[in-house]
């Protein structure tokens, strides 16, 4: 599976906001599972705290995994971080690039 058909299977469990799309925790997780199985890199993970009229980044709850030189650890790292935060009522945006690209 390539990100893009990734992606468009998860769109309609998320919530869009401009071009972001936004998961609560266990969809994060589910789809970076989904994402390993193809595999298909995470480069990151973004929380957001989401109103009904603003959409606020959580600066302190960012991940970069853009420099991980161990692609399954980035898997891990990433699943571990959005389960970390679980309970913090957080939506989280999850950056990944196909393998090959």
């Amino acid at each position: 599976m390539k990100l893009d058909e990734l992606m468009s299977q998860w769109e309609a469990r998320g919530l869009k906001r401009g071009r972001t799309l936004l998961l609560q925790a266990s969809e994060a997780m589910e789809m970076i599972a989904a994402a390993r199985s193809s595999k298909i890199r995470v480069l990151g993970v973004d929380s957001f705290r989401i109103t009904d009229l603003t959409t606020e980044p959580q600066d302190d709850d960012t991940l970069d995994l853009s420099t991980a030189t161990n692609q399954d650890d980035s898997w891990k790292l990433a699943a571990e971080f959005i389960q970390q935060r679980a309970k913090l009522n957080l939506f989280f945006e999850v950056t990944m690039k196909d393998s090959a690209g």
